[in-house]
């Protein structure tokens, strides 16, 4: 049983265990050093938010539509971190790995003007 996103994910091949989920009632217990009845659980689950104010949305409007398309799975996390890991990359190193790797990911996030300049500027 593992958290995500980590390398550990995107190196290794893992299953979800069947069956498990997260028990608010459970959880408390197992958080304990010595907890007297442990029983299976799992994380529970983390929202990510973006949030900005309502000054940037208007003072930046591009940036803002950009912030609110941006989404990616935790298994495109888990690779990205892998890699990173096993090339000890830096994080900028990581970022244009990504960009070079995941254009139909991050392509979607930005006008088509913009993506045609980060693609040539990658060359």
């Amino acid at each position: 049983y593992y958290w995500a996103p980590t390398s550990v994910l995107g190196r290794y091949p893992m299953v979800k265990l069947a069956g498990m989920k997260h028990d608010p009632s459970g959880w408390e217990c197992i958080r304990k050093p010595r907890c007297a009845d442990p029983k299976p659980n799992m994380y529970p689950p983390a929202e990510v938010l973006g949030i900005v104010t309502a000054a940037f949305a208007e003072r930046a409007p591009d940036a803002f539509a950009f912030v609110q398309k941006v989404s990616w799975s935790n298994a495109t996390v888990n690779a990205l971190l892998a890699w990173q890991e096993d090339k000890r990359a830096r994080a900028d190193e990581a970022a244009e790995h990504f960009l070079k790797t995941q254009s139909g990911i991050w392509t979607a996030w930005v006008p088509d003007t913009v993506a045609a300049k980060v693609k040539k500027a990658l060359k």
